[in-house]
């Protein structure tokens, strides 16, 4: 394992500047988003590890602004964190998003950090869920939004307001992150200070879907994004992964790790 000082965390506090999702008694989505962040922010600190917060104040950020500053930084994961709001007050529960049109590991990481946040809240799991929300899709590392809890339950706002279920929450995103930087860091994700940097291009030739026993072939390339030079003696490798989910978002099979030199 690389050590934690290795690793970029990007913590997206969602909203900020205009009022967003608000809470029946008046809770805002976007005071309780950064002060669970800024949480989860000191979390992260603590342990080694170095964060970039998306915005650290009141400010408005657009979401072409929170990618650029994740992609930027080379931001080893982007994280989102949000509170959520429906017009029926009864619902509740925590979920949490990646994109299977984002960066490879998006579901591991959202996997990771929705067990951890329902472990420490005891909130209902509404699952991990496939969505393409534009951080998620746009974002060139591992990314997930998180969706503590449902602002719009009047029971559910009551402990938004409170610091003990705030840090429940932002204990679970930390031990989220931590525990996939554990399991797919080293092979996933290259510590900043050995950054060789790639960029795959499949042509636009991946199938979006297979059939069973279907069998495909096609061409792709890799394309140096460092500043360091890749040498022929010994090769450079890369390592290719492919997972295929079902419309659920369930992953039901991958190919981890081949490696393949590069020329």
């Amino acid at each position: 394992q690389a050590a934690p000082g290795n690793y970029l965390i990007v913590l997206d506090p969602g909203d900020g500047g205009v009022v967003g999702a608000t809470g029946p008694t008046g809770l805002q989505e976007k005071v309780v988003n950064l002060d669970i962040a800024l949480r989860v922010r000191d979390r992260l600190v603590g342990a080694g590890y170095r964060v970039i917060m998306t915005r650290d104040s009141d400010n408005p950020v657009s979401l072409a602004q929170r990618v650029d500053i994740a992609n930027r930084n080379n931001a080893s994961v982007f994280v989102s964190i949000h509170t959520n709001a429906v017009s029926n007050r009864e619902v509740h529960g925590t979920e949490t998003y990646f994109s299977s049109r984002g960066a490879p590991y998006g579901f591991h990481l959202a996997n990771h950090i929705q067990s951890r946040v329902v472990i420490n809240t005891g909130s209902q799991s509404r699952g991990v869920k496939d969505g393409a929300f534009f951080v998620l899709t746009h974002t060139t590392m591992p990314a997930a939004l998180q969706e503590g809890e449902f602002i719009s339950n009047p029971d559910k706002e009551a402990l938004l307001r409170t610091d003990a279920f705030r840090d429940k929450i932002a204990q679970g995103i930390f031990e989220g992150i931590v525990n996939f930087l554990n399991e797919y860091g080293a092979a996933t994700i290259s510590p900043t200070n050995y950054t060789y940097r790639a960029a795959y291009n499949d042509y636009q030739r991946t199938p979006s879907s297979l059939s069973p026993g279907q069998q495909v072939s096609f061409p792709f390339a890799v394309r140096n994004l460092s500043n360091f030079t890749w040498s022929s003696s010994p090769p450079n490798q890369v390592n290719l992964s492919y997972h295929l989910y079902d419309s659920r978002g369930r992953m039901v099979t991958s190919l981890n790790g081949l490696r393949s030199p590069l020329p």
